[in-house]
């Protein structure tokens, strides 16, 4: 009978193996709950938002538009 051996898995990476598979099934646990918590979110007018930002944009710069954009918005609340 001829037996053919496996190379044995060091247990380090083994364990990193885990450990990467762990992080990933955690990973999607968290984005599953998220995506359930903007799905039952619920907002007065227009108080609950999607913001879609590209790496590339400057924080700051986004920061500024929100700002402008609040006070637009909340002006023209006050005129009604």
């Amino acid at each position: 009978m001829l037996s053919v051996s496996q190379p044995q898995a060091s247990s380090s990476s083994v364990a990193t193996q885990c450990s990467n598979k762990q992080q990933e099934q955690i990973a999607v646990y968290k984005y599953k709950q998220l995506l359930s918590e903007l799905e039952n979110a619920k907002g007065i007018g227009t108080s609950v938002i999607t913001l879609l930002i590209s790496a590339k944009t400057s924080m700051n710069q986004v920061v500024s538009q929100m700002n402008d954009r609040l006070t637009k918005a909340s002006n023209i609340k006050s005129s009604l």
